[in-house]
């Protein structure tokens, strides 16, 4: 995503268009605790609850992707979302965090006079791009 102002629904549209692949990761994401609350708080999901927040959050609300390197993480083989159940747990999550959208959409919710966009769409989940990425592999955001 650029960097600066993200319009309503982008990161989303970007991630119907990828498989139900977001292109963040949430650990360093800031939320207004309003915003948080109104949309439901966090899913209770095994996993992918952070990105099924944020798929509400995106749907509801303006963001702002700032350039300043605030955190880096490090894949290693160890990890517990390198297990085949934690593969077909995040599957289920992407696919709530659409149905989410969705739902946003249809019961026509007014967000500060801006009426949240009528979207319609497959529910096509691809696998989790964060399982394609080699062990070893830092990356900065």
């Amino acid at each position: 995503m650029p960097f600066g102002t993200i319009d309503v629904g982008a990161v989303n549209s970007w991630a119907i268009d990828h498989e139900a692949n977001w292109p963040v990761h949430c650990a360093a994401l800031m939320m207004r605790t309003d915003l948080v609350r109104a949309a439901g708080g966090w899913a209770a999901s095994p996993i992918d609850e952070d990105i099924i927040m944020f798929s509400a959050l995106s749907e509801l609300s303006a963001g702002y992707n700032d350039e300043t390197v605030t955190w880096l993480y490090r894949i290693h083989d160890q990890q517990t979302h390198k297990t085949e159940t934690s593969r077909l747990h995040s599957q289920t999550g992407r696919q709530i965090a659409l149905q989410r959208i969705q739902a946003l959409s249809r019961v026509g919710l007014n967000l500060n006079g801006q009426p949240v966009p009528r979207r319609d769409f497959d529910l096509d989940i691809g696998e989790a791009a964060k399982y394609n990425v080699a062990p070893g592999t830092t990356w900065w955001r």
